[in-house]
């Protein structure tokens, strides 16, 4: 099927499948768009296969095989990678971004990660995880956390960590596992012009 045409409308109700021997073409397009308050978008091999004809779902956009591969009735999610969010179900309004990205997620909220692997064991709420295999070491329902490392998952070791919620000083935290430095120099009189001799 090719479409060249930049005037064609349609209306079809229940989908279009393309054969995997087949391809669909569209040419010389300046805009694609999908209409409805409730639209979801679904690009890919087995994407939200358990949730493509299940009304309930809404708002959600979903990109890369098998994304999202068990959805149910989540709503306002983002996956983007290859099984990025694979076991999500009920969960809402997370991002998923990188392959296998959030993948044993199934009901936790308010999550965002960023990079391969990033939050594969990651079952809780309102995460934060950047990074390549970043997160958790192994499954984890705890919610509010921050991982940001750049090597591997190491959990509370990552090079930064954090907790975000509670009061403001009873129980709020980011740590750093590393030296923290400084260099750089000040706008007042003095300053200083080698890294700093001071670990926090």
């Amino acid at each position: 099927l090719s479409l060249s045409s930049a005037s064609i409308s349609t209306d079809i109700v229940g989908g279009v499948s393309v054969p995997s021997n087949k391809s669909l073409s569209i040419y010389t397009f300046n805009n694609i768009t999908v209409g409805g308050s409730t639209t979801n978008i679904y690009l890919g091999y087995n994407t939200a296969a358990s949730g493509r004809t299940n009304s309930s779902a809404q708002r959600n956009t979903y990109l890369g095989y098998q994304a999202g591969r068990n959805q149910t009735s989540g709503n306002h999610n983002t996956l983007i990678g290859s099984e990025a969010g694979y076991y999500i179900n009920t969960g809402s309004v997370n991002t998923f971004v990188g392959n296998r990205a959030g993948y044993t997620n199934q009901s936790g909220n308010n999550n965002c990660t960023l990079g391969h692997y990033s939050g594969y064991y990651m079952k809780g709420s309102s995460n934060i995880i950047i990074g390549y295999n970043a997160g958790p070491t192994g499954t984890s329902t705890a919610s509010n956390y921050l991982y940001i490392d750049p090597v591997t998952r190491r959990g509370s070791d990552s090079l930064i960590y954090g907790y975000g919620y509670g009061s403001r000083w009873n129980s709020r935290y980011v740590r750093i596992n590393g030296s923290f430095r400084v260099y750089g120099s000040s706008s007042i009189s003095y300053g200083w012009s080698t890294w700093s001799d001071i670990t926090l």
